[in-house]
């Protein structure tokens, strides 16, 4: 969700859930489960048939199965959306860079990074 504040500028929330199940053997599997929770400004270039934007969104992960583990993540990206009307836009495509931290042994912190790509419909509120 976001809602712009002053022309361009704006605040993004992003709330996401991710699930999949892995094989350790015949019968048996393990059920992981990734949410995050972001928040961060947005910046667009409004144009009348499309709309780039860049954003910098932190917040947390919480990543895991029987015992989950929270952490700081922030991610960076942007993408475009194609405007159909003033209340409904096609984005085909997003592309965001994300890092968090992951728990490890001892007391240094390990990192782990990616990058996500997101298409779909927007609704303009």
């Amino acid at each position: 969700m976001t809602d712009y504040f002053y022309k361009s500028l704006g605040t993004t929330v992003d709330f996401s859930g991710h699930y999949t199940t892995h094989a350790l053997r015949p019968f048996d599997s393990v059920h992981l489960h990734r949410y995050s929770f972001l928040a961060g400004p947005v910046y667009a270039f409004h144009a009348p048939k499309v709309t780039p934007f860049v954003q910098a969104l932190f917040g947390g992960i919480v990543q895991g199965s029987s015992e989950p583990y929270r952490s700081f993540m922030w991610v960076i990206g942007g993408g475009v959306d194609a405007n159909l009307s003033r209340r409904i836009a096609i984005r085909p495509a997003q592309f965001d860079y994300e890092r968090h931290s992951v728990p490890s042994f001892g007391t240094a912190t390990d990192w782990t990074n990616g990058f996500r790509y997101s298409a779909g419909v927007v609704l303009k509120f």
